[in-house]
């Protein structure tokens, strides 16, 4: 490693650590905040330095944005995933082929994520504190934003997405609002683009249902596709799924459940019955799997993420149980979205995993919520913050 290449990742470091400081101070979650950014430098340049990138989707960007940067040949992104290409073709085309570089603005995406969960939970009155160290040490997590792959930039929108929600459920119709959730779902669409399509969708009912707005939902609902069809956002969303049929779709379902130890078998879809019996495959693995007799046969992150996928829906639905505010509509509706999206396309438990992280950070500050509710002396606080206090008193 060069003197420059050195230099330019403690600079990193140093710069993402003074931003994810800076914001966990602001959102009231500090020490989570810096935990998880410690734990993901540690964790993604120890991996990086004793098994390389680690994956094959982790590879395929860093050659593409190595080609891009190099000025080489033009490289064939999917649409809807090429955002983490050009982000990290724009800082290799600076800074030489670095990998390392990519890896910390993963931690620092990933501990920012953090901080943006507080600031939901503070939002809708969950319990802040809980909710953020739940997001920073969430094993899977840690695991798959310590890699060269586009999951910390798409959960950090998505969170953001998130609590843009919030905030128009609210009450009051902000500027900062809509410009967040416009900037967001503007990112996430460069980096799932099929994921940014499933929040809007969901959150925009959700901001309907907690105000009983319907009308104004529908009236707005005409509106914004009317703008969609007549803007060049509408050929963005034809180039994400316009190409989505039946036979590609089958393609891609049967293609996951071959090419790893991890899949499960798939039913092709040609009609209702066999997309019933697709889903009767599909659903309990993606809510409930990987199964428990499944995971002494798996490598030991997956075994865990089942574990704790199962704690996170459990205390989810206590925290549901317990709540009943029509608010927490605002994180359950995106997540059901992506997870109804996830039953859809998966074929392996590997791909299932790392995308089902993106509803389980939208579950956690309602498990949080279900947790604090089982220790009494926690009870009493689920709401650490002023914010949230002052949420509340709006709501009532």
């Amino acid at each position: 490693m060069t003197f420059i290449a050195t230099l330019a990742i403690a600079t990193f470091i140093v710069v993402g650590l003074g931003t994810v400081t800076l914001a966990g101070h602001f959102s009231r979650t500090l020490a989570p905040t810096v935990f998880s950014f410690g734990i993901h430098i540690l964790a993604a340049l120890s991996i990086y330095h004793t098994v390389g990138l680690g994956a094959p989707d982790a590879e395929y960007y860093d050659r593409a944005a190595s080609s891009l940067a190099l000025g080489g040949p033009e490289v064939s992104v999917t649409a809807g995933k090429e955002g983490w290409v050009l982000l990290l073709a724009a800082v290799y085309s600076r800074l030489g082929h670095v990998p390392e570089l990519g890896l910390v603005l993963n931690a620092t995406f990933a501990a920012l994520t953090v901080c943006i969960a507080g600031r939901i939970a503070a939002k809708l009155s969950l319990p802040v504190s809980v909710t953020a160290w739940i997001t920073a040490a969430f094993p899977s997590g840690i695991f798959w934003s310590s890699l060269l792959l586009r999951e910390s930039v798409s959960w950090l929108l998505i969170g953001l997405c998130a609590l843009a929600f919030a905030g128009l459920a609210s009450g009051r119709v902000r500027l900062l609002d809509i410009a967040l959730v416009l900037a967001a779902l503007s990112g996430l669409l460069l980096v799932r683009g099929t994921a940014a399509i499933a929040v809007a969708a969901a959150g925009f009912i959700a901001i309907a249902y907690v105000r009983r707005r319907y009308l104004s939902f529908l009236l707005g609902a005409l509106a914004c596709a009317l703008i969609v069809v007549t803007s060049p956002l509408g050929a963005r969303l034809n180039d994400i799924i316009g190409g989505i049929t039946i036979e590609t779709f089958n393609t891609s379902r049967t293609a996951l459940s071959r090419a790893a130890a991890t899949s499960w078998p798939t039913v092709e879809v040609h009609g209702l019955s066999s997309a019933w019996e697709a889903f009767l495959v599909a659903f309990p693995r993606v809510m409930f799997g990987p199964y428990p007799w499944e995971w002494p046969s798996m490598p030991v992150p997956f075994a865990l993420d089942g574990l704790v996928w199962l704690v996170i829906l459990g205390l989810t639905i206590r925290g549901c149980l317990v709540l009943k505010d029509r608010r927490v509509v605002i994180l359950l509706l995106p997540a059901a979205a992506l997870l109804a999206a996830l039953i859809v396309g998966s074929g392996n438990y590997g791909t299932m995993e790392r995308l089902r992280i993106q509803s389980t950070f939208l579950l956690i500050p309602v498990a949080a919520a279900g947790y604090t509710s089982l220790i009494p002396r926690m009870a009493g606080r689920s709401s650490e913050t002023d914010d949230g206090k002052e949420e509340k008193t709006q709501e009532a």
